[in-house]
């Protein structure tokens, strides 16, 4: 049977849950299941960018690794919030240097 409809994958918050998301896209691309739709926030929001730029699971797990986990979220008191993401702002700028949905290899437009 085939279905006609798509997938949405939804990645939660919360730097241990956004790195097991890898796994669960692995897990996916296993299974031959490709999202055609990433959302997420927090941790969940970092990893779907970063899968719907093109980087693989296994890619994204590196960068991960290679992150230093105690600066991505650094608490200061900046009249903006509780935490700095300037830390992860610069990775991000340098693994996807376009600022824009149109650039990520996964977007509504590419079916």
């Amino acid at each position: 049977m085939k279905t006609t409809g798509k997938i949405g994958i939804t990645l939660s918050g919360g730097g241990a849950r956004g790195i097991a998301h890898i796994g669960v896209l692995q897990a996916l691309e296993d299974s031959h299941i490709y999202p055609d739709v990433i959302c997420g926030t927090s941790a969940g929001a970092i990893i779907g960018v970063l899968y719907a730029h093109g980087f693989s699971p296994a890619e994204i797990k590196v960068i991960s690794e290679q992150s230093n986990i105690y600066k991505l979220f650094r608490l200061v008191l900046p009249k903006r919030g509780l935490s700095s993401q300037d830390y992860i702002y610069k990775q991000l700028k340098q693994l996807i240097p376009e600022n824009n949905f149109e650039s990520l290899q996964k977007n509504s437009t590419s079916e």
